[in-house]
């Protein structure tokens, strides 16, 4: 898919490259408060966190970013699982621990979920979250997503063009 920078409120939004894997293996697969609601864990050592952005290049449903503001690495954003039949896609988010909390995760995601909006084949958002994680909870109902169903662990979000 066709990426594109998006810059807001004094964050960059750039395109993931293999040059970011040495902060997305650092702060990302080396803190397991990253991965505590997920389970899963792309980035567990350097190797393959470089597997996983090669994929998320290669593959042409897929948008992957990194946040950034002045320079410094603050966290990783993506789309992914396009489903063209649907025009949906589904999106996920991870912010370096030290940046909890300043609302970075918020406003990149609500850029991206218009970002995405804005394309003429995506009609439809989603998203998860572990029903227990309520930080992630906030950001993804603050970036215009409705919760949609809720179950044992997760609460989905989903957020339809208007048309």
């Amino acid at each position: 898919m066709n990426e594109k920078e998006i810059l807001i409120s004094g964050l960059n939004i750039t395109p993931e490259t293999i040059d970011d894997a040495d902060n997305i293996y650092k702060y990302m697969g080396c803190d397991p408060e990253i991965t505590k609601y997920t389970g899963w864990n792309p980035y567990f050592c350097l190797e393959s966190t470089i597997e996983k952005i090669k994929h998320d290049l290669e593959s042409e449903d897929t948008y992957s970013w990194v946040i950034k503001k002045d320079g410094e690495f603050i966290g990783t954003i993506g789309a992914y699982d396009y489903k063209a039949d649907e025009k949906s896609i589904e999106i996920g988010y991870s912010i370096a621990r030290h940046h909890w909390g300043k609302g970075y995760a918020g406003a990149a995601a609500k850029a991206v979920v218009q970002f995405l909006l804005n394309q003429p084949h995506i009609d439809r958002v989603s998203a998860w979250s572990h029903k227990d994680n309520e930080a992630s909870r906030r950001v993804l109902l603050g970036a215009g997503l409705k919760e949609v169903s809720v179950n044992d662990e997760q609460v989905i979000y989903e957020l339809v063009k208007v048309k």
